[in-house]
């Protein structure tokens, strides 16, 4: 059976059309360097679209996390615009605790 469904496979155009080539490395992996001080390494993701949350309209979650000590900020925010998350991380991480290394 495993024979068959590789020679069906093998003469599908529309299998080959989509086929991946798994196990092949397009680059290697750097690993993170380890942190020594508290916000030293930021860590940001965003998360969503969620239902609108009323009044603020917001669609998103934008969280930041300390590699070192593991604290994180999370905002409810409208947008994913690069304007909105730069505004958050300046009042969230800067303002309050200092600009990270990385």
């Amino acid at each position: 059976m495993k024979l068959d469904t590789y020679k069906f496979i093998s003469n599908c155009s529309s299998c080959l059309s989509q086929k991946r080539h798994y196990g092949k490395v397009s680059g290697l992996l750097n690993p993170i360097p380890i942190p020594t001080l508290p916000f030293e390494f930021i860590s940001t993701d965003v998360c969503g679209p969620f239902p609108i949350s009323h009044p603020n309209q917001n669609l998103y979650i934008v969280n930041f996390i300390c590699l070192f000590s593991k604290w994180a900020e999370i905002r409810a925010i409208p947008n994913q615009k690069s304007e909105t998350i730069a505004k958050v991380l300046e009042e969230a991480i800067l303002c309050r605790h200092d600009s990270p290394k990385y």
